[in-house]
């Protein structure tokens, strides 16, 4: 059992709080031939996984090529109330979206996001990318 409680959501949805199952995100810096850091840091997509919504909120994001939203993700202890983590994003893309179904298990339909931000804050360090206007 997870010691964390996690919740994804949306500025422009203050409603609606997604629980997480599963969350990541990463960063990486390409490496020259004497394996030293040969561009700036880039990544920071985030892959997130839900027990998929009764909403339509996140596939209407995924289908609309166009659409940015910005909203957080966070993450509390079991026995705290107090965030432990923040990872904030900014104008962001849903670039993925899979659902699977399972009879099997406890949580037979899930689904999965992949978020691609122009901006990533986690716990106040920042990450941009250096995405053209």
């Amino acid at each position: 059992m997870s010691s964390f409680n996690t919740h994804l959501s949306f500025k422009d949805n203050p409603v609606s709080k997604y629980s997480v199952l599963q969350c990541n995100y990463s960063f990486h810096q390409l490496l020259d031939d004497k394996s030293r850091p040969a561009t700036p840091a880039r990544g920071g997509n985030i892959m997130v996984q839900i027990s998929t919504p009764p909403d339509n909120f996140l596939l209407k994001w995924m289908v609309d090529s166009y659409k940015v939203r910005s909203g957080m993700i966070t993450f509390y202890k079991i026995d705290e109330e107090t965030a432990f983590q923040r990872v904030a994003f900014i104008d962001a893309y849903c670039v993925e979206y899979h659902t699977h179904f399972s009879a099997v298990g406890s949580s037979s339909m899930i689904t999965t996001i992949i978020i691609a931000s122009k901006s990533l804050s986690i716990n106040g360090t920042d990450h941009n990318n250096d995405w053209p206007a």
